[in-house]
């Protein structure tokens, strides 16, 4: 099932673009908070925990290639290196991870991480 951002999901979006600064209840935020606090062991850790979770491999975009590079987790990781280059669709808003990092983008295998989306849009 394909799912579409409403507008109601970006509303930390929207803070940050009067303010310049993310929501303080901003669970994104607060998760990389954390994660730069913690130990690398630690982060690889969260990191192995999140791909278990992870829902990349059953994208209608995700193709045969990223699957032989080993490629998912893009929320995280940033965009395909070389094998994903159309969108066939996109299931980010309904992975399991969305909910816990508070991911408010999608389509990270074409478009980048969150954090970059959210750059992005800041900049804009």
């Amino acid at each position: 099932m394909l799912i579409q951002l409403d507008d109601n999901s970006r509303a930390g979006e929207q803070y940050m673009a009067m303010t310049g600064k993310p929501a303080m209840d901003d669970t994104f935020v607060k998760t990389m908070k954390s994660m730069m606090s913690m130990p690398k062991d630690q982060v690889m850790g969260k990191v192995a925990e999140l791909s278990k979770m992870c829902i990349c491999g059953t994208c209608p975009t995700y193709t045969s290639c990223a699957k032989n590079a080993g490629e998912g987790l893009f929320c995280a990781h940033g965009t395909s290196f070389k094998c994903i280059s159309e969108g066939k669709g996109c299931l980010c808003p309904g992975c399991p991870v969305t909910k816990p990092l508070g991911l408010k983008y999608q389509a990270y295998c074409l478009m980048g991480t969150e954090k970059a989306q959210r750059f992005d849009a800041m900049i804009r």
